[in-house]
């Protein structure tokens, strides 16, 4: 299509599993020298650079002065690229949330012209993840994720603000003409359609690796769930599975990992699986987030975070009071 490797629009809802670490949302390269990605880097940047010279020389590269540390919440990330734009600082664009990022600590501009690796089919182009074992950074949760080629329709065909809440919102995709190599990826796993389906009318479908249909959440950008905290848990825990998951790998007893989003008032639900119980103290239940927060490394916080428990083994129910360090018990049900 017109403009093929110079212009491209890239739009996707993303939500991160991790922080601190290299988190692909897509890239096109030869694991060695020539590459163009968008990602998180390892102090929670976007960075969106392409190294096409010979040498390793960039023929552009952005990272943004503001980090992204929630992993609570959608983003959506919106890219335009258009190197043949007369103005330098216009050929590229990056939007989050449907504001345009003016903030730079990285600016090196594209000259004009130049051809990027995404949106060609000289390297892999890949998304969420890599498929070369040595650089895997899996980016989490993507939802909507579409790349057209050889336009750049604007930020606002792809999301809006709801007018009560303020909130950058997706809203329903029409008028769209995706070019050649263009796609959509709705990642819906019901009949008629698998995960990797174009759904743009292309049939651009791309090739699914290490996903199947116990990947697809109801979890969305319209529909955010709670996860588990990755960051803010005790060092013995380890958090997998899109933060759905948590594991001791160590220690005594008194291991913690939480929601990642506080509850203020209302009524809430929310189910857990137990795949493996340990002997004793493994406890589910809801406690204060102060409290949480200045005990969650301590070696059984139980008596210092005020809540209510319910432990694996007896079915014993605790309500503790973490103001004086002190708990009471009392049986509430069968063990898990």
């Amino acid at each position: 299509s017109n403009g093929r490797g110079t212009i491209l629009t890239f739009s996707a809802w993303v939500k991160r599993e991790r922080l601190g670490s290299l988190s692909t949302i897509f890239i096109a390269n030869d694991y060695a020298t020539y590459g163009e990605a968008l990602e998180f880097n390892t102090s929670n940047q976007i960075n969106y650079y392409c190294i096409k010279t010979t040498g390793g020389v960039y023929d552009w590269n952005y990272v943004t002065n503001r980090t992204f540390e929630d992993t609570s919440k959608w983003y959506h990330v919106y890219l335009r690229r258009d190197t043949t734009d007369t103005t330098a600082a216009d050929r590229i664009q990056l939007y989050i949330d449907g504001e345009r990022i003016t903030s730079w600590n990285t600016e090196t501009q594209s000259a004009d012209n130049r051809t990027g690796w995404m949106n060609q089919t000289t390297y892999e182009n890949s998304f969420g993840n890599t498929s070369n074992a040595s650089y895997v950074r899996g980016i989490g949760y993507l939802a909507e994720v579409n790349m057209i080629d050889g336009s750049n329709p604007a930020v606002s065909t792809f999301g809006e603000t709801d007018t009560s809440t303020g909130r950058w919102v997706p809203k329903t995709l029409t008028g769209i003409t995706y070019g050649t190599n263009g796609f959509r990826m709705e990642f819906a796993n019901t009949a008629g359609q698998t995960i990797g389906d174009d759904t743009s009318g292309n049939g651009n479908d791309l090739t699914v690796t290490n996903l199947d249909g116990n990947d697809v959440t109801t979890d969305s950008p319209t529909q955010n769930h709670a996860t588990l905290h990755g960051v803010i848990k005790n060092t013995y825990i380890q958090i997998s599975e899109g933060n759905l998951k948590a594991a001791q790998t160590g220690g005594s007893q008194g291991n913690v990992a939480a929601s990642n989003m506080p509850l203020s008032s209302g009524k809430y639900y929310c189910e857990v699986t137990i795949t493996t119980a340990g002997p004793t103290l493994f406890l589910i239940g809801v406690g204060k987030e102060s409290d949480y927060r200045d005990h969650y490394t301590q070696d059984n916080p139980l008596s210092k975070i005020e809540g209510a428990y319910i432990r694996s083994d007896t079915g014993q129910g605790y309500t503790t009071r973490g103001d004086v360090g002190t708990y009471t018990s009392g049986t509430y049900g069968s063990s898990f």
